[in-house]
This record gives structure tokens, sequence and C-alpha cells, in this order.
């Protein structure tokens, strides 16, 4: 018996049910030309694979307390119920062919295929070669007939969805966006993605008004596809490897005439935002300081428009990904420095931006105590933000409290004559030095080195720190971004700029060290051990699981088993496996 076998039995009937009902779902997605010949139900199948996973793992059906949880709560009657269905979709062959248009050829055909397939893939214990597969080849024989098959596996579905509070179905839903995106990165598939949320999205409209609510609204998604495309086309002007040549071309529709930008103060401090007019509305800038000796000029200047791109107006945002809209950017003739300019939010008083780094200055003018609530909103707003980012392929690479930014308006304040900061609406900036995740493209340029904006990044980022585009240098990624988020939440919980925990005695590693030691556990009396973890795992660089189920989980595509090429080349579990499901579903628990 093999170690996914042995796992198995111990989970129980209510677990085996639930790898059936997956793993059923993967030998359909492998029906022969179903990909080419029904993309948009493909999709839809894929999407509802999803669905079912992500429930999965919201309670737990790779661990050992699955059933005993769903006991307590009265629950397993109804999920094992719903599981069986699902199962009974898959089981017979011949239901398959007649009623859901879908046959097995070149082997005989069984009564029922489902625990031969489930008993293959266990011995194989690999979910990405199941040998079964390789022998039964499914083909669609009616197209009408597949997608009943789809709309069938949906109400199962939103039965189980059913069992779930609104904030779970909220949290749970951003899982799913995430993962599905990182099931592709063509930018056909992405538009087919698209088709199919919004052939959902249509369905429900016409469906039962009583059950819309348990069907995801697909909008975030719709729009997260467009931003992952527009990634992936601007991917296709290929970044030459070190030693290569530059593009011939760079594209510039987003630089601005200088002449244009006035009413601002043309020396300021380079880490000053300031406000300037630009075509009769304030805009806010930002500067990115230039090396001059960079010979990566116009790599550089193709990734500032290509994120100008990404964040202009024009571009459809997911509601929770907060960032402001990007006008455009321009080179300074006083100094070294192109300048981005953003649009300010709307409702807001047209004076400069205070940072979440303001707010947690002791004794500084802008000195805010949030009430609790507000910290874990906080919290899962910029998780949440930035993740959007890493779905639209990019890496922010220096991310800290002095990027996360408040705006002004007269409603915030109690008074209602002094403008208050608005801290139920952050917005992340600082995307000077931002770049894409794909492992093709290299870390070109770093910051200029600043100790307190290293007490952000990760030991071996810091001590990595080198020429640009070195061979040994560190490629920035997105798990550097999630340490850094890890980091800024231990500023929120504790209420305490991180460089008042610095000592000059420490090194990288041991500040580190001294964090994790020190300074996390406080966050249990302080902000509650959910909160507590989910920022000691960030600091850590990985997630625990539990060593009986860990297999299982892998194998149920429940640890990131499907991982992209960026996160293959990192040893072990690192932070891209924490994401959504173990960073917001985990902030999602976390109430005052």
């Amino acid at each position: 018996m093999t170690g996914v076998e042995l796992s198995l039995a111990v989970l129980g009937l209510t677990a085996q049910l639930f790898v059936s009902a997956v793993h059923s779902y993967r030998f359909i997605s492998t029906a022969q030309h179903l990909r080419r010949d029904a993309s948009i139900e493909f999709w839809k199948l894929r999407i509802q694979e999803v669905r079912l996973r992500s429930w999965g793992r919201h309670w737990g059906a790779d661990r050992e307390e699955f059933e005993r949880f769903l006991e307590e709560e009265g629950l397993v009657e109804d999920v094992r119920g719903l599981l069986t269905q699902i199962q009974e979709l898959f089981a017979d062959s011949k239901k398959l062919k007649e009623k859901f248009g879908l046959k097995i050829e070149g082997v005989a055909e069984p009564d029922t295929c489902d625990q031969q397939l489930l008993l293959s893939v266990l011995r194989a214990g690999n979910p990405d070669k199941p040998t079964l597969a390789q022998k039964f080849l499914w083909s669609l024989k009616d197209k009408q007939k597949f997608a009943s098959l789809v709309s069938d596996l949906k109400e199962l579905n939103d039965g189980l969805y059913c069992l779930l509070d609104a904030s779970e179905r909220r949290s749970i839903g951003a899982c799913n966006e995430s993962d599905i995106l990182r099931l592709t990165n063509d930018p056909v598939d992405c538009d087919d993605i698209q088709q199919a949320c919004i052939a959902y999205r249509d369905e429900a409209a016409k469906g039962d008004s009583s059950r819309r609510w348990l069907s995801p609204p697909y909008v975030d998604l719709i729009i997260s596809t467009s931003a992952k495309k527009l990634t992936i086309e601007q991917s296709a002007v290929v970044v030459p490897p070190l030693g290569s040549s530059v593009p011939s071309h760079v594209t510039r529709d987003h630089e601005r005439d200088p002449e244009s930008v006035i009413g601002y103060m043309k020396q300021s401090p380079t880490g000053l935002r300031i406000l300037a007019e630009y075509r009769s509305q304030t805009a806010l800038i930002e500067w990115k300081t230039i090396d001059e000796s960079n010979s990566y000029q116009a790599l550089i200047a193709q990734r500032m428009e290509n994120l100008a791109r990404l964040m202009e107006p024009a571009s459809p945002k997911s509601s929770d990904f907060r960032v402001l809209n990007c006008l455009g950017y321009f080179r300074d003739k006083a100094l070294p420095r192109y300048g981005y300019l953003f649009e300010l939010p709307s409702n807001t008083v047209q004076l400069p931006p205070v940072s979440l780094h303001d707010l947690l200055s002791r004794g500084g003018p802008h000195e805010l105590l949030l009430d609790l609530g507000d910290r874990f909103t906080l919290a899962r707003t910029l998780a949440s933000s930035i993740l959007r980012l890493h779905e639209c392929g990019w890496v922010h690479t220096s991310f800290r409290s002095e990027s996360i930014l408040f705006f002004f308006s007269e409603q915030a304040g109690s008074s209602g004559s002094t403008p208050q900061p608005c801290i139920k609406n952050p917005y992340i900036s600082g995307f000077g030095y931002s770049k894409p995740n794909d492992p093709a493209e290299s870390t070109l340029e770093y910051s200029h080195p600043n100790r307190m904006h290293d007490l952000y990044r990760h030991p071996e980022v810091v001590r990595a720190r080198g020429n640009p585009g070195a061979g040994d240098a560190i490629r920035r990624q997105q798990r550097h971004d999630l340490f850094s988020l890890g980091i800024i939440l231990l500023e929120i919980g504790l209420w305490e700029q991180i460089k008042a925990l610095w000592k000059e005695k420490y090194t990288p590693s041991a500040f580190l060290a001294k964090l994790l030691t020190g300074y996390v556990p406080r966050l249990g009396h302080k902000m509650g051990t959910v909160y507590r973890d989910v920022v000691s795992d960030l600091l850590n660089m990985h997630i625990e699981q539990h060593k009986s189920t860990a297999e299982v989980a892998s194998f149920l595509g429940m640890s990131r088993s499907e991982s992209s090429a960026d996160e293959k080349e990192n040893k072990g579990k690192d932070l891209d496996e924490l994401d959504w499901w173990n960073v917001v579903v985990r902030l999602e628990r976390c109430k005052a």
C-alpha cells in the first residue's frame, strides 16, 4: 500500500469520496480535442474543478480532523450525499456516453470506471501522470450533452457552497480566481476563460433569483484575465538574456512631455511624493531614480511603459486591486529620474497622501491608532491587493509601509472640517523597481542601498545585492513580496514601525530570528493566534503541513502541486504556496 493509499484510509470515507470526485474531474478534462472543440465548456469544467478543490481545502479534506469536524457540525450526511452524486455522474461510462456525450475509446467499456481510475492514480502517486488516462481516451461526441454535465456539476458544487457563510464564500471565491489564473499562460486560454465566466454570469442572471447569491459574480475574474493577457502579450517582446542585444524598438506610448507637467517643485527630493498639474487635473508624482551607468536602459524603459499601461485608467482592475490610475510618466529635466503621474482618487482633498509608515510614527504629525477591526480589514486589503498584482504577472520588489498610501477626505473626519486620512481606502504605490515575474526576466536594477528599506527584504535578497543582472544575484520573485507583506502585517499587529525593533548589532538573519522569536509571538494576545500564525508563515517563507496528510494534499493539488516554472525553481515549499489560500482566507477569519 502506498503512502497516499494509507493516508486516504486514515482520512475516512468522506475524504475518499472527495478524492474520487476531484480526480474524476481530472480524467474527464483529458478528453481528446475537448479543449479544441469545446473550449468554453472545457474551462467551465475546470472552473468547477477548482471550486471543488477550494471547498475541500477550506474544510481540511486533506486532514484527519475532516470527518470529525463534519460530524460535530452535523454535515456528514449532506456532504457525503453531494460528493456521492458527483462521483455517480462520472461512475457509469454508459451514462457518460448517452446522457453527456462522452465516450471511452481504445479499450473495452467497463460498467463503471471510477474505482479503476482512482486506484490507478493512487498507485501512481502522481496526479499529473495518471497511468489509466493513457488507456482511457475520452472523446467528445455531443457538445450540448457535455454542457449538461458541466451544468449538473455546477449545481452540486453550489450545494456544497450552501454550507459556507457569506464571508467564507467571498474569500474562497478570491482563492478560486487566483487558482484559475494560474492554470495557463496562454492568451487564447485567457480569452476562453473570460468567455466561460461571461457565460456563467449570464446564466446566473437568467436563473432563479433566490439562488443567484450562490454563484460567484465572476466580474473580478473577467477583469483579471484581461490584465494577465496584457502581461503575457507584453512578455512576448522577450527580454534578452544577459550578454545579448537589447530590443531594437521601445514603445513610448505613455511617456509624457515634461512641459505638460507644471506646478511642482522642480528640485524636490526623490523620496517625496508631490502634487502637480497635468492637463488641467491634479496628479501625484512618484519619482524613480535612473542609474545612467546601467547598460539596460532600454529594457528598463520598456518595463516602465508596460507597467504604465497595466495601471492606466482604461485598463480594467479588480475591485480589490488597490492601485492608482497611472496617467503616464515623464523624464525630469533637472535630475536623472522619471516621474510617474497618478490620478488622485475621487472624493478626496487635493493634498499629498500620508503613508502607513506615517500613521505608525510615534509622536509624528500623522500618528493614528487604528481600532482592531480596522487593522484586520487593512491587513486583508493589503494582502488581496499585492496578490492581485501577482496575478497580473508582476513583482513589486519594494513593498513596505511607506508604499501604502492614504488620501484625505473631509467626509472621513468626525468634525467634518479637518481632512482626515481615509483609512478604509489604502492604495499600494512605489512601483519604481517593479518587474515581471517571468523567469526569463532578470532583475535589471536595484534601488539605492537603504538600511531601513532592507528591513522589509528577506536576508537572502539583502545578502545578494550586487550588480544588476549578474548571474549570482537573487532574482526578485513574488515570494519576496510576500515576505515583505509579513513584515508589514507585523507592523500593523504591533502598531509599530519595523525600524523601532531594529538595533545596530543585528545582521539581516539575526534580525529575522529576533522577529520570529521575540516579536511575532506577541501578536497572539494582540491580534489572535490566526493572525500571528499567518505572519509567522510569511516570515518563515514556508507552510507546515500535517505529516500524515502532506502527501495527500500534494496529490489532490491542494498544496500547489501544479506549480509554475517560477515556483519550481525554488527548493521546497515557499511563499507562493501560501498566496490566497493561507493569507487572505485565514485573515478573513480574524474578527474584532
